[in-house]
């Protein structure tokens, strides 16, 4: 079925039901220059026998009132976890390669704000990293970012080891990590309901770890790939002190969500 109109075109019902049905064929709505909509003052429905895609070349939002519920997201060859809100509702994490600027570990790191004002966004950054490829250090001028290498002798090297950074309060930082995101392994997300300071004192606490010969070495937990090995490597002990006051932590690994939480990709 095919209906075109030069201008515009205006289907309506007052009171009844608008139907548009094809008995074998596509039933085929688009609009060339301008945008399309679909809107119900009170319910909207979208049904398939089989799939419903939703393709965007920049940017597919899906906004709730309270959250948004589905039974099955499907991405990437497996169906992504549920999360609850406030109110107790079940809904599944949205994944998609097409995220603008935002990477993907940050997009579904982001969601957890959606259902609770309890817990923030935080980035961990190898400060090294950063300096390389924006060819400019971090510093403690940048709001809401907390070194972890803050005392002497290390704190002469502040700029390159890791930091942490409240991004509840500069997401407008969020495209220029997720840039280094993509460039190099160098950030990773986290939710958690502490505060900077709690976090920053929890990293350092962990950073350092005892070889079998008795040497100190650092503990590289804020290179994406290390995290890999972690999430292999601690035992249940370990992994617990490691990644206890997170609630999620995600990062990129060879091109996929990885959440060192739940110690698998996710997408």
């Amino acid at each position: 079925m095919t209906v075109q109109a030069g201008e515009r075109l205006g289907l309506f019902a007052r009171t009844g039901q608008l139907s548009l049905k094809s008995g074998e064929g596509a039933v085929d709505v688009q609009a060339q220059n301008g945008s399309m909509r679909l809107f119900a003052e009170k319910k909207l429905t979208l049904s398939s026998a089989s799939d419903i895609s939703f393709a965007g070349k920049k940017r597919i939002t899906l906004i709730g009132g309270g959250c948004i519920k589905t039974s099955q997201v499907h991405c990437g060859g497996r169906y992504l976890p549920e999360l609850s809100d406030e109110g107790g509702n079940e809904w599944r994490h949205l994944c998609c390669k097409g995220w603008g600027m935002n990477s993907v570990s940050f997009s579904l790191a982001a969601q957890h704000l959606i259902c609770s004002t309890k817990v923030t966004l935080f980035a961990l950054v190898d400060g090294l990293q950063y300096e390389r490829y924006f060819g400019e250090s971090l510093s403690v001028q940048q709001p809401a970012a907390v070194p972890l290498f803050d005392t002497r002798p290390d704190s002469r090297i502040a700029f390159a080891g890791p930091w942490v950074m409240e991004m509840n309060s500069i997401m407008d930082f969020r495209e220029r990590l997720c840039e280094l995101e993509a460039a190099l392994p160098s950030v990773s997300w986290m939710i958690s309901s502490s505060s900077l300071t709690e976090l920053a004192a929890h990293f350092r606490r962990n950073m350092n770890t005892e070889l079998p010969d008795g040497r100190i070495a650092l503990l590289r937990f804020h290179d994406p790939r290390v995290q890999k090995r972690l999430g292999e490597m601690l035992n249940d002990q370990q992994y617990r002190e490691l990644t206890g006051l997170m609630q999620e932590w995600l990062t990129i690994v060879d091109g996929k969500a990885w959440s060192f939480k739940q110690r698998e990709f996710i997408c």
